[in-house]
């Protein structure tokens, strides 16, 4: 089992999908999480919203370093494949500032806004691949 860290940005193969699948079904411990909440340029509160849920429980979950349920999991290798994709695309600095900044391709809105649901990642994931190929995005 590869560790979230491992994960390609983008799923290529049927082994990448399949050690993804993996990963959810045995959960995402929340030090490990930690881990990617530390790399990311977002906040706990930002987090929380994404998931669905409270700052409080972020911070039970880490008290006993619980396994992080299904659906937040999910989504959070959707944010950290889009966060990969970004640095890979603009680089660290230039990712953190795109999302944060207002895109006129995204109605005038920050990328951030769009990090709560698999509908908004994979937008951005289309945005960034435009940047990419040159495309106005």
């Amino acid at each position: 089992m590869k560790p979230i860290e491992a994960l390609p940005h983008s799923v290529k193969t049927e082994s990448e999908t399949l050690d993804i699948i993996a990963l959810l079904k045995e959960g995402i411990i929340y030090s490990n999480f930690e881990k990617i909440y530390k790399e990311l340029p977002l906040t706990l509160t930002d987090w929380a919203s994404f998931l669905g849920t409270t700052t409080r429980t972020l911070q039970r979950w880490k008290k006993v370093d619980a396994v992080i349920p299904s659906l937040s999991a999910e989504r959070i290798v959707e944010i950290y494949q889009l966060y990969k994709f970004g640095v890979e695309v603009l680089g660290a600095d230039g990712f953190r500032k795109w999302l944060n900044s207002s895109v006129e391709a995204l109605g005038g809105k920050q990328p951030l806004e769009f990090l709560a649901n698999s509908q908004g990642i994979n937008l951005l994931r289309t945005k960034l691949g435009r940047i990419q190929h040159g495309v106005l995005a």
